[in-house]
């Protein structure tokens, strides 16, 4: 019998430090372009990069969940020519759609250029980037395909490879004054030259052999297959398009590029949140997906309930972190200009915080062939926080951006314990009131600690992390939320 939690534990772990190391160089990227462009020309380059997010998803159509499941499920049944014939249809659909939509970007790049970002030289930026997206169908293909062979050690390279190239293609451009150019033929050059250089020997050579010596099925049954798993996953992924750039989008239609910029600091900022997450998600997706084919709902119900547990235990403190402290975070990596954006990472904070547990939810209701629901739920999310988007960011900016992005995450955990209709597991209430207290604990010794005037700020931000990590750590021990047994159990079944 496979070792599921080994699986699980050894394939987060790996694209856990990969996530790590890939967001370190996002943020030096981010730095840098910030301290180099200012924060205008920042909110320039984001906008463009929001722009063409929001209309991804109609390049996509979900394909790539699509093919996560389907490679995981043909693989349980040793069947390597639909394996091939998925990626293969996969891979054509995309080109052709980012073909269309990225064609019609480019021949209205003057008018959006002119009339969107009130900046004429944007045109030039929006076409080069265009190519680029076009391209860059092929290595998200690849990456669903490693994702879907469980391969996450080459999985979760892609993102830090990239990272590694675009910073490396950017500096040099930003040093001979491309200035908003650098960072748009970082990003189009990496995804036209190198990462399919990269990933598609290393796909067929290594994790796929069989690609070369099987005869691809390209059945007009598993195409509709593949289109009917993926189009209301499309749905969802609309969801997460209007959570993830409609904020830029209106923030760039009725402000301004400053506040583009700030909020393009404090949003990637609070992404740290979701690390733990995505790399647990990324790993639980094909797993769910197997053991529901296995019909081992036993397994993955206790597993539910232990990941729900750690999950928390692990993300909480970066989410008060964040809370506390989001004016020095932003003042460390952006500079002094980007601490105004401290209350936009306070309140995404809080929202990134309940939106991981979500995603747990979300995560296994996909795997076990419910995408619908899903749907249902992150548009039901999506609906609400666009509608509060257009109320409030006009009055209240980014702040009111932020405001939106938490109510719609609450609203989407509520929606999303749907998940037990389908498989019994018990939330964690306890251990949640404990991690809680912990928090108020920590908060008013961190704002008693901000009120003595003789200590200067890092030492302020020094004590209350130690003394906050020895508040946390002996909540958790004495009210025996984590007990030695537990982690001994863990580390036998992940040896």
């Amino acid at each position: 019998m496979p070792n599921y939690t080994r699986r699980a534990v050894r394939g987060a772990g790996i694209v856990f430090i990969m996530m790590v190391l890939s967001y370190f160089l996002g943020y030096l990227f981010r730095l840098i372009l910030a301290r180099e462009l200012g924060v205008a020309s920042y909110g320039l380059v984001y906008g463009i990069i929001a722009l063409f997010g929001f209309f991804s998803i109609f390049m996509s159509l979900g394909l790539e969940s699509a093919l996560v499941k389907y490679i995981a499920e043909f693989r349980a049944k040793n069947k390597p020519e639909k394996i091939k014939g998925s990626i293969i249809i996969v891979l054509l659909s995309k080109l052709l759609l980012s073909v269309f939509v990225c064609g019609a970007l480019i021949l209205f790049s003057d008018l959006i250029a002119s009339e969107y970002f009130n900046t004429p030289e944007a045109s030039i930026l929006i076409k080069i980037y265009a190519v680029g997206i076009i391209f860059s169908a092929i290595i998200t293909t690849l990456k669903a395909s490693l994702q879907g062979f469980q391969s996450m050690k080459y999985f979760s390279t892609v993102d830090f490879i990239k990272s590694i190239i675009v910073l490396c293609v950017t500096i040099p451009l930003l040093l001979l004054g491309f200035k908003e150019l650098a960072p748009i033929l970082g990003f189009s050059l990496t995804w036209i030259v190198f990462l399919p250089l990269i990933y598609f020997p290393l796909l067929i050579g290594k994790v796929f052999p069989e690609f070369l010596r099987v005869k691809a099925e390209l059945s007009k049954s598993l195409a509709k297959k593949l289109f009917r798993f993926g189009i209301p996953v499309t749905l969802a992924g609309l969801a997460g398009i209007i959570f993830g750039y409609t904020d830029t989008v209106l923030l760039t239609y009725f402000r301004t590029l400053k506040e583009v910029g700030l909020y393009n600091a404090a949003f990637p900022t609070m992404k740290l949140i979701s690390v733990i997450g995505v790399a647990i998600t990324s790993v639980l997706f094909p797993i769910s997906s197997e053991l529901w084919a296995k019909k081992r709902k036993d397994q993955l119900s206790r597993g539910l309930g232990m990941l729900y547990k750690y999950v928390l235990i692990l993300i909480f403190p970066i989410s008060l972190l964040m809370f506390l402290f989001p004016e020095i975070i932003l003042g460390i990596l952006f500079g002094g200009e980007f601490k105004e954006a401290g209350n936009v990472l306070r309140i995404l904070s809080i929202g990134y915080f309940i939106n991981t547990l979500s995603g747990i939810n979300t995560t296994v209701l996909s795997g076990i062939g419910k995408p619908k629901e899903v749907s249902k739920i992150m548009l039901s999310g999506a609906a609400l926080n666009l509608i509060l988007n257009l109320i409030l960011i006009p009055i209240y900016g980014m702040n009111g951006a932020a405001l939106s992005t938490l109510i719609a995450f609450i609203l989407i955990f509520i929606l999303s314990l749907e998940l037990k209709k389908y498989i019994q597991f018990i939330l964690p209430w306890r251990d949640f009131l404990v991690i809680v207290s912990s928090g108020i604990l920590i908060t008013v010794m961190a704002y008693l600690i901000k009120s003595v005037e003789f200590i200067g700020v890092w030492l302020k931000l020094a004590i209350t992390v130690l003394a906050g990590t020895i508040i946390y750590a002996s909540m958790l021990l004495l009210s025996k939320t984590i007990r030695y047994a537990d982690i001994r159990e863990i580390i036998k079944r992940v040896k």
